[in-house]
């Protein structure tokens, strides 16, 4: 015998025992019918509810191994279980008894279990009784008790009445839970031998057992989530045949069963039940169930009623299923009484408009006789909207449909047929239509016609006419349109004022149409359906946006539609509606580009805009292929984003995200994300999130939106509520959608959605932009250890943007994050060429001062990128080759940029001290190549910088060139008193905050020379003359004695550019050419006549600065010394050595009419470059020179033929080469 006891704790336990006892019987099972009474009458004896010796027969029969069924059935158990017997056993011990018998009805078939039924459901029954029997005792009890506290001392029995109100507490729910399962197995048995009698005593037991629970049905039954056990035994006998008229036992069952429908609380479990509990009567029809369904007809009718009209709130019932569809079809023919039927069509109509179903067209059809005329109205606004989608089929069961309206009311014949003739049929062709026909029926649709129809009637032909505006079918569309067009027409004339009486046409109803109604259905008919034709993003859009145009112009009197009226134009190729959707794109870039513009100086309905022109925009953005379109319509999005209120925009900034391709494409993705940026560029509510503003300050807000053409509503908010709100969303919706999008990336680099979050971090409080930002960069950085190209290139691409949409006081946190990912090895490399990188994108304009906060971190960057360990591994051609980052050295163009955007004034000695640094230091010649390169970089970016005044220039120069003279020098004496007095007073307030830089004596000092004297005379050259002031006049004159002392230096470059920065000063009204003239002229003379190969850069200097001086009233070379220049070897071998400096000097000298026997050598070679050299601009200043010569010079007989001689044999070797 298995073990018939409750099992405990632990769930394996559990499992195993019950498993344990299903194997035991599953094995008693295969037992023989006959063989099991022995079994069942020992599944009786723990129970011990017969007592000994009173009958010797049953004594036998416990000990007789083999008994017969007659004999079993003769022994008659019933009369042991009376409710004394029941009552006195323990509740464990029946509990585990009703488990058994569950186990034996899941276990045992039908062969084998059947003969025991009546005995098992019979002690099932007894045991129901018993535990009612007890509930009601147990409820007597606590009456009394409660009766007994109201009378006696609270305080003295308070502790025993809590005892005793505790175990009656216990007591009931093991009674409740006793009784729920023995109603548990009478269910299993019903619905699995629903044929069996089980008898009358057994019937008889059961409803004096659920009588309570019967009486209170109806909110009981509906209380839980599931349909309960006693409602389930209900379920199952409303399906037997024999069961049903069982139901009838109790007055009120069936009518509580239906009335559950009306409790709002009943969940759809138990909905589903109620209604198959109506099906399963339905389908009797024997005449004691019409005796049962009839009289509760009403009820039942009115339960459908209250359940269906309610369904949209509670969210039961969202399309017609099987179930329902099959109840009113039965249901329809028992019902006879106009007012049943009325309510019934209410039911009806919401399957109609949730899912349309044949069946319920044809139900419906149906009950039309009945229910007479007083439900017309309702039917039509309900079938009206189904003629705008539904295909052929569907419309001509509702065609079927208005022609039964017709035979009820006339009213409704004309339209009736004319719905008949528009959805025509072809003889000849299955599932064709006969375009004949349609076309003559919509040859009757003109203005005149909606004089004489009411508004249903009149929707229910405009609905039709919406359903053929999206045919594939041309002439269809036209006719559609045709009919449209003459309903505006028609609105136009009503609201204009126009009386229908007026009219010579059959009038039914005077007051039929009004201002109202006709804007109504204008607004909420004729213009949802253009926005739905716009959202359903439909290739037929021509027709819907000709008939919005013709409703523009023809109805001005509707301040919507009126509000666009600035969209039209007599000119086609202006008009926006004319474009939108023209074959040439500059067409639709032109409509777009106009819409833009009218949006941003009128008023335009924000309604309208939602409804049709955003998902007019929306759709052709992505059927758009071109990106200039692309771009036009994510502008034209966003420039509706900047005149809407706060819900529309957050509409639009959702809507970028609720693509469900949008993960799946890449472009659509991009295109979505463009847009979505684009939108938060014209966030015009950032008073509003803004920390430094108060959080509720309106006026704020306000104030920052007076300069949008349109200026923001915020009726029916206040200030607080939409703060809140707008933060709730950007924060809780699309800050997470964002993040999704931004994590879903994780193989590649999206440059568009790093924008995308750091505009929306930006208008979020700082607290959050500082929790996101790291990852975010930290994300893109880890990209930039990529081996591949195109993942490093995309994350620079990033990283630029990133830093262009935070701002350049971003830089050093984002060079900080780049420094912390890039390390070692290649990595370097990466480095110094994203930061070249980033800021090339950010400061193609110079902005100074920007960089000065992040000067060192950026400058620790380049210094290693250019001298450090990795500048060597450039220079190997196999590591030089393998990256884009190593075949080129940025950071020189990195050091330009920073010199370009610093506060000159106070940083720029910081930024010199970058080369001074490394010449303390021995430089080998490829480090003294790249420190010079470093200063030539530094130089051409302090000539871009804004921030550099010309004063601050000359005082950083003069202090260079004197420290780097003294130090050459080996002398530190200061100037003469004169000189350090005057310079005193001329630099005074003006010197560089950070000082000079001081540099050790070392073979490179001399490069900090050159760098100031190549930025001095840059500066000079770019300048004019006249725009020096006394003071800066005074200041250049210091200069004269300081480059006079560089005259003396060793080094040839120092030297040059001192001559180079002369050249543009001896021009000037500067007092102390006088006393550097000597000195100048020496130093001059002297490199000339040592000088024999004119294209060194000294010589260049010189021979510049010679010819300036020849042409100066200030310093001026005298006769003697003109003749000493004339014998230098550089005009001795002219010829052979020609140079256009050498030749301008000559120029200057031949103006000076110098006689000397020299010159007229001098120009014989002359004569000779004139023609042989092979540069253009020699032979041309030959030919000045010449000519000048011949004009100014008085020459004898002989001189003048031997000139002439030279020019005759030019000629001819001018003629052999073109020869």
């Amino acid at each position: 015998m298995p073990k018939v006891r409750k099992l405990k704790t632990l769930a394996s336990r559990k499992h195993a025992s019950m498993n344990l006892r299903k194997a035991i019987l599953g094995f008693i099972a295969q037992l023989d019918v006959n063989e099991l009474p022995l079994f069942f009458a020992l599944l009786i004896k723990p129970l011990q509810i017969i007592p000994k010796g009173t009958d010797g027969t049953v004594d036998i029969f416990w000990t007789i191994p083999n008994c017969s069924m007659d004999e079993f059935q003769e022994l008659s158990f019933f009369k042991y279980f009376t409710i004394e017997n029941v009552a006195a056993l323990s509740w464990k011990k029946i509990h585990a008894f009703l488990h058994v018998i569950e186990d034996v009805l899941g276990v045992f078939d039908e062969l084998h279990v059947k003969p025991f039924l009546h005995l098992l459901m019979g002690c099932v029954a007894r045991v129901l009784f018993s535990c009612t029997s007890s509930l009601d005792a147990v409820k007597g009890d606590r009456s009394f008790l409660v009766e007994n506290n109201l009378s006696s001392d609270l305080t003295s029995n308070e502790k025993d009445n809590s005892v005793e109100n505790h175990a009656l507490t216990s007591s009931t729910k093991q009674f409740k839970d006793l009784r729920s399962f023995c109603l548990k197995i009478v269910y299993i048995v019903l619905d699995n031998y629903e044929d069996h009698d089980l008898g009358a005593e057994f019937w008889d037991l059961f409803f004096k057992s659920v009588k309570s629970l019967i009486d209170a049905f109806k909110y009981e039954g509906s209380s839980s989530e599931k349909p309960s056990s006693l409602f389930s035994c209900f379920l199952a006998m409303s399906r037997s045949h024999k069961l049903v008229s069982l139901l009838y036992r109790e007055k009120n069952l069936v009518p509580d069963i239906f009335s559950i429908l009306t409790v709002t609380t009943a969940s759809q479990a138990i909905v589903f039940s109620v209604l198959k509990f109506v099906e399963n009567l339905l389908a009797h029809e024997d005449l004691d169930v019409k005796r049962l369904l009839l009289p509760n007809l009403e009820a039942l009718i009115c339960s459908l009623h209250c359940c269906f009209q309610s369904a949209t709130k509670r969210k039961l019932v969202k399309s017609s299923g099987e179930t329902e569809i099959k109840i009113f079809e039965v249901l329809s023919k028992y019902i006879k009484d106009p007012l049943q039927a009325k309510t019934f069509v209410e039911i009806l109509l919401p399957f109609l408009e949730k899912g349309v179903k044949d069946s319920v067209v044809k139900v419906l059809r149906d009950i039309i006789p009945v229910a007479g005329t007083e439900s017309t109205k309702k039917i039509l606004s309900v079938v009206s909207p189904l003629l705008v989608s539904v295909e052929l089929n569907m419309r001509l069961c509702i065609c079927d449909l208005l022609e039964a309206l017709a035979e009820a009311d006339s009213s409704v014949q004309f339209p009736a047929k004319l719905v008949r003739e528009l959805n025509a049929t072809s003889a000849s062709e299955m599932g064709g239509l006969d375009y004949d026909t349609i076309i003559n029926a919509y040859k009757k649709i003109g203005v005149d016609l909606f004089y004489t129809r009411e508004e249903d009637h009149t929707l229910l032909i405009l609905s039709h006419c919406v359903y053929d505006m999206s045919s594939e079918e041309l002439i269809l569309r036209q006719s559609a349109y045709r009919a449209l067009l003459a309903f505006v027409e028609f609105s136009s004339r009503i609201l204009d004022g126009e009386k229908i009486y007026d009219h010579e046409v059959q009038i039914i109803n005077e007051s039929c149409w009004t201002r109202t109604s006709i804007q109504q259905v204008i607004n909420k008919f004729l213009l949802k359906h253009v926005g739905e034709a716009m959202r359903r993003g439909s290739k037929v859009k021509k027709e819907w946006i000709d008939l919005l145009r013709e409703m523009i112009l023809k109805l001005p009197q509707l301040s919507n539609l009126n509000s666009f009226k600035d969209l039209c134009s007599g000119d086609s190729e202006v008009d926006f509606f004319k474009n939108i959707i023209h074959l040439q794109k500059h067409r639709r870039a032109r409509a777009l580009f106009r819409f833009r513009k009218v949006i941003s100086t009128s008023n335009m309905s924000e309604g309208l805009i939602n409804k049709v022109f955003v998902p007019l925009f929306f759709n052709m953005l992505f059927d758009a292929q071109e990106e200039n379109i692309k771009k036009a319509f994510i502008d034209a999005l966003a420039s509706i984003s900047a005149h809407v209120e706060w819900k529309s925009y957050y509409s639009l900034l959702t809507r970028c995200f609720q693509d469900h391709e949008m993960e799946k494409n890449p472009q659509k993705q991009k295109t979505l994300l463009r847009l979505f940026c684009s939108i938060l560029d014209q966030f015009h509510f950032s008073q509003i999130c803004s920390n430094q503003e108060p959080k509720d300050s309106m006026d704020s807000m306000l104030r920052a939106n007076t300069n949008n053409a349109t200026s923001v509503a915020f009726h029916g908010y206040h200030s607080s509520d939409l703060v809140g709100e707008i933060k709730t969303c950007l924060l809780e919706t699309v800050l997470p959608r964002v993040q999704k999008v931004l994590h879903s990336a994780s193989g590649e680099v999206n440059v568009d959605i790093n924008r995308a979050a750091l505009k929306l971090l930006k208008l979020l409080p700082g607290d959050i932009m500082d929790s996101q930002l790291p990852s975010i960069i930290q994300r893109i950085s880890n990209f930039l250890k990529s081996r591949s190209d195109g993942i490093r290139n995309g994350a620079r691409l990033a990283l630029a943007d990133c830093l262009k949409e935070l701002g350049l006081e971003y830089l050093h946190f984002i060079v900080k994050s780049l420094g912390a990912v890039l390390k070692r090895g290649f990595e370097l490399h990466v480095l110094g060429y994203t930061l070249n990188f980033i800021l090339s994108k950010n400061l193609s304009i110079p902005v100074s001062g920007k960089l000065d906060y992040c000067l060192d971190a950026l400058l620790l960057v380049v210094e290693k990128d250019i001298v450090g360990d990795v500048s060597e591994q450039k220079e190997v051609e196999k590591i030089a080759s393998k990256m884009i980052e190593t075949r080129k050295q940025k950071s020189f163009e990195t050091l330009e940029l920073i010199a370009r955007n610093i506060t000159f004034k106070t940083h720029a000695l910081k930024l010199l001290s970058i080369v001074t640094i490394h010449l303390q230091k021995h430089l080998t010649p490829k480090v003294k190549s790249k420190l010079e390169s470093m200063l030539d970089h530094i130089a051409a970016g302090i000539e871009c910088n804004p921030s550099v005044d010309q004063t601050d220039l000359f005082v950083f120069i003069y202090g260079l060139i004197e420290d780097r003279i003294k130090e050459e020098n080996g002398k530190h004496e200061i100037l003469s008193n004169t000189e350090a007095k005057k310079h005193k007073n001329d630099v005074e307030g003006k010197t560089i905050r950070s000082g000079r830089v001081i540099v050790a004596k070392s073979a490179g000092s001399h490069l900090i020379t050159v760098f100031a004297l190549r930025l001095l005379h840059k500066r000079l050259k770019n300048a004019k003359s006249n725009q020096y002031d006394e003071e800066q006049l005074s200041m250049l004159d210091s200069f004269v004695t300081l480059l006079g002392n560089c005259l003396s230096s060793k080094y040839e470059d120092v030297l040059s550019e001192s001559l180079r920065c002369l050249t543009p000063l001896v021009s000037l009204p500067l007092p102390s050419l006088e006393s550097q003239a000597d000195k100048i002229k020496a130093t001059l003379l002297d490199i000339a006549h040592n000088s024999v190969n004119s294209s060194s850069p000294l010589v260049q200097s010189c021979l510049s600065l010679l010819t300036k001086l020849l042409r100066s009233t200030k310093i001026t070379l005298s006769s003697d010394q003109l003749h000493l220049l004339i014998r230098f070897p550089l005009f001795v071998d002219l010829e052979r050595n020609p140079s256009d400096v050498a030749l301008l000097l000559l120029k200057a000298i031949v103006n000076r009419k110098l006689v000397v026997p020299e010159i007229y050598d001098v120009i014989v070679q002359v004569a000779k470059l004139m023609v042989t050299s092979q540069a253009e601009s020699i032979r041309k200043k030959c030919s000045q020179i010449l000519l000048q010569f011949l004009l100014d010079y008085h020459l004898s007989e002989k001189r003048l033929l031997q000139h002439f001689r030279i020019l005759r044999k030019s000629l001819r070797h001018v003629s052999n080469s073109y020869l």
